[in-house]
């Protein structure tokens, strides 16, 4: 999944005046200086899980804001806005 964008993260870009392939440039480059994988930051992991849990929230919706909090943050970590 690392090669397409997420509905969520496609959002959020727009809105940013990003255009699909600078976003995922980013979030390669976001990936690598954070010792990742793209697919890694997008995953739920048992942390994530727990919280939704505890919260009462679906964790597909969960995942959809963490996806969404994913582009912000990449949007503006790397190459600020343009």
């Amino acid at each position: 999944m690392s090669g397409q964008i997420t509905p969520e993260e496609r959002s959020v870009a727009l809105r940013n005046v990003v255009t699909e392939q600078d976003y995922a440039v980013r979030l390669k480059t976001y990936a690598q200086k954070k010792g990742t994988t793209v697919e890694k930051l997008r995953e739920l992991n048992k942390e994530d899980l727990l919280v939704a849990r505890q919260m009462g929230i679906d964790p597909e919706e969960y995942r959809k804001q963490k996806l969404a909090d994913l582009a912000a943050t990449v949007i503006n970590t790397i190459g600020g806005r343009q």
